[in-house]
Order: C-alpha cells, then sequence, then structure tokens
C-alpha cells in the first residue's frame, strides 16, 4: 500500500467520523423540539450497546497506530502541538484495551476529561494551521512549525484534523456507553 493511499485512507475515516460526530450534534439539537429526531439519536445510540467498549478501542488504537506510522515510518517529526495530541490520546488506548479485556466501563470517567483536553488541543492545532501567521514568532516553541501540513488530502484533512476526528468519535462513543448504561440499554 502506498502512503497516498494510507493518507487517503485515514482522511476518509476522518471525514466519516467529523460527519458522524455533526450528525450526532444536529439530531441532538433537532431532538430538543423534535420526538422525531430525538427517537433516532436514541435508536442509533442503542444500535451500538454492548459495542462501546470495542468501538473506542479500536479508535484510539487505530489513532495511535496512524501516529506511530506517520511519525516512525513516513519519518514525520510530530510538532509540539502534536506532542500535546499524543499526550491525549496515546494512555486513551492503553485505558480501553485493559478496560475491554476487563469490561470495565467505568473507564469513561477517565477517557472522557482526556479525549475532550485532546479534542481542544486539535481545534487548536487547526486553528493555526487556517491561521498560519499565529505560528510565525515561534509560538508552538521547539521541532517543526505546528501551522506546516505535511498531509493535505481533499484540500483540508491533515493530521489535526485525523487525531481531532478520533478525539470527537471518542467522546460521543463513551457519551453513549454513559448513556447506555444509564438507561440500562447495554448487553
Amino acid at each position: 500500500m502506498s502512503s497516498d493511499q494510507v493518507d487517503l485512507f485515514f482522511a476518509i475515516v476522518a471525514v466519516a467520523g467529523l460527519l458522524g460526530t455533526l450528525a450526532v450534534v444536529v439530531f441532538t439539537i433537532v431532538g430538543l423540539v423534535s420526538d422525531g429526531a430525538k427517537r433516532s439519536l436514541v435508536a442509533a445510540r442503542r444500535s451500538i450497546a454492548g459495542s462501546e467498549l470495542l468501538l473506542a478501542t479500536g479508535i484510539s488504537v487505530a489513532a495511535t497506530a496512524g501516529s506511530l506510522y506517520y511519525s516512525q515510518i513516513r519519518h514525520f517529526e510530530p510538532c509540539q502541538l502534536c506532542w500535546y495530541q499524543r499526550i491525549f490520546m496515546y494512555p486513551m488506548a492503553v485505558l480501553f484495551v485493559v478496560a475491554l479485556i476487563r469490561r470495565d466501563t467505568s473507564v469513561r470517567r477517565y477517557v472522557l476529561p482526556l479525549a475532550t483536553i485532546g479534542a481542544s488541543i486539535s481545534i487548536y492545532h487547526n486553528y493555526v494551521q487556517i491561521f498560519p501567521d499565529l505560528d510565525a514568532g515561534g509560538a508552538c516553541g521547539f521541532g517543526p512549525s505546528c501551522s506546516g501540513k505535511y498531509i493535505n488530502v481533499f484540500n483540508n484533512v491533515s493530521i489535526p484534523v485525523m487525531a481531532l476526528a478520533a478525539f470527537l468519535m471518542i467522546i460521543v462513543v463513551t457519551i453513549a456507553l454513559y448513556l447506555n448504561e444509564r438507561d440500562g440499554t447495554r448487553r
């Protein structure tokens, strides 16, 4: 598989994740005034009941593997913001694997804050890439520029976009885990 194919694969997964997250947000907002939208969202959430840990583990492990692929195989040196995002993603992969093995749904208490902070850093990193002048004075400190794009698929999907998608998908699945557990719909 060529590096362009790998980039395309990760970009497609990221775009699908972002679209899915956007759909959840829209259905949540519309669900405040529409019973049909609320029922659809609940049905979608219940459709993954019992699989939330597996999904979150897959997302976090894939994001970690993708990050390592870009740094260790493609030899892209991570910028400072990439390092911060890794600090929040890598532990989640380990926590979710352990939680999956132990079937420990309480992991949500630990990973939700990590994913939320990681997503916030990813949002800022994307902002820096959109407005590169923010990085002009070495705002990101050491290493390569945080505004540089090693890859740019579909004219907008870069590594920070992929990281944001992973963090957001983990947040959505973790919230679904909590709600399914609260409603007693977990299998």
